[in-house]
């Protein structure tokens, strides 16, 4: 939708290395709401995103099967998560639990046009700070697989991540 927004917010020296993900990501929704892009536009193009018929197959497996328990950790949102689950028919794939960043959408005002707002999972939704050094402010998986583990204590778990921020 505005691509230079990201590269110029970065290149910019407004993002300093202890800004985190969210907070970067809410300053750019905002900037995109200012250019007269709204919520509605913002959650119909995240719910274009490619999701490969491998990954969709795979969810769709875990989904159907009796005796399995699934679980989201993200570090996305919870608007994004939705549009993206439901454009491909997952929105129940996950039966457990998706546990990832709060986000809603913020009505037009004279100056702005709705948009979508994120605010962190830690520390800002009503749930207190975590104290993993490993993680970001916002999120620590670790913590949170750890508290998924303890509701399902007669689970096995396979852990799928894609990247280093995936469990501390």
């Amino acid at each position: 939708l505005a691509p230079d927004i990201l590269d110029s917010y970065i290149h910019s020296g407004s993002r300093s290395p202890t800004t985190s993900w969210t907070s970067l990501m809410d300053a750019a929704l905002e900037l995109v709401a200012r250019r007269g892009i709204s919520a509605d536009t913002v959650l119909e193009t995240v719910s274009e995103a490619p999701l490969p018929v491998e990954i969709r197959d795979a969810l769709a497996l875990v989904r159907d099967a009796p005796h399995a328990v699934s679980a989201m950790l993200s570090d996305a949102n919870t608007l994004y998560i939705d549009a993206v689950l439901t454009r491909w028919d997952l929105t129940d794939a996950f039966e457990a639990a998706i546990v990832t960043n709060p986000a809603h959408i913020v009505p037009r005002t004279e100056s702005l046009s709705s948009r979508v707002t994120v605010t962190p999972f830690h520390g800002g939704s009503g749930r207190p700070p975590h104290v993993c050094t490993a993680c970001p402010a916002n999120m620590c998986k670790g913590d949170l697989f750890l508290e998924l583990a303890a509701r399902y204590p007669e689970a096995r778990f396979v852990y799928v991540g894609d990247g280093a921020n995936d469990l501390c």
